[in-house]
């Protein structure tokens, strides 16, 4: 059905006051109603035809006002290691020597200056003497320095050098990551004090020996030997603790040290 749209003047003028709305079809369906309402802007002669039907809704137009809750950006996962004074504390340490005979030497990253001696004639040869350190956890890390702590009375088992290895299991064999001389301090510690270092520096009010590592290389499980003391000729090797510091990783580290 149409609907004719004829616009009537109440007073001949340009401007209209009424609308009248009457069905076009000569049988117009039952119960059909002529329509007045007020309406500006059409002449006397204005005749519209309008179709009866669904309309289309006109998809709304987007705006660029700012809502009041943005949708946040993603944001990454991705972290910095963390620095750590030592990234061996606490870890398992084993001294293998050639007989077959492993023993411990938790002393060595207990974190104080309890003393860890070490038989070097124990050893295929007194410059394969040294530790292994298994973390207490299964996070890679780099290390980037190693500190040699005195022990507490003799200065000629002291470590003059050192050579240090990784892997990141234990079947795999070691991989070199620095070696050189460590250099030595003539000044004693006092047994069992609670070193407090970081990574940047070490206990200030204890003696030790450091060295800058070059290293970018992450590894899980360490080596460390000690393949010359103060005074060679000696049978025993010790010091009061051994720091590794550098970089403890987490799952989505990114590594830019």
């Amino acid at each position: 059905m149409k609907i004719q749209v004829t616009a009537v003047s109440g007073n001949g003028g340009p401007n209209l006051d009424n609308l009248s709305i009457q069905p076009s079809d000569p049988s117009p369906p039952s119960g059909a109603v002529s329509i007045l309402t007020p309406i500006q802007g059409l002449t006397s002669e204005t005749t519209a035809v309008l179709a009866l039907g669904p309309t289309l809704v006109p998809t709304p137009v987007p705006t660029l006002d700012t809502t009041s809750s943005p949708t946040p950006s993603p944001v990454s996962t991705n972290s910095q290691p963390v620095a750590v004074n030592n990234v061996i504390q606490n870890g398992a340490v084993t001294i293998e020597y050639r007989s077959g005979t492993v023993s411990g030497c938790s002393e060595a990253v207990d974190g104080t200056t309890n003393v860890c001696p070490i038989l070097r004639t124990g050893f295929e040869k007194k410059s394969l003497a040294g530790i292994v350190i298994t973390p207490p956890t299964s996070n890679q890390s780099i290390v980037k320095k190693l500190r040699v702590y005195t022990n507490n009375n003799f200065s000629n088992w002291d470590p003059i050098s050192y050579k240090i290895s990784g892997r990141n299991s234990e079947s795999e064999p070691w991989s070199l990551i620095s070696e050189g001389a460590t250099g030595s301090r003539k000044a004693r510690n006092n047994l069992g004090v609670v070193i407090n270092s970081t990574f940047e520096l070490g206990d200030p009010l204890i003696k030790f020996v450091e060295v800058a590592i070059t290293n970018s290389k992450e590894y899980w499980q360490y080596q460390i030997l000690f393949p010359t003391i103060k005074d060679n000729s000696k049978s025993w090797l010790s010091f009061g603790e051994v720091e590794l510091p550098g970089y403890i990783l987490q799952s989505g580290d990114v590594i830019t040290t």
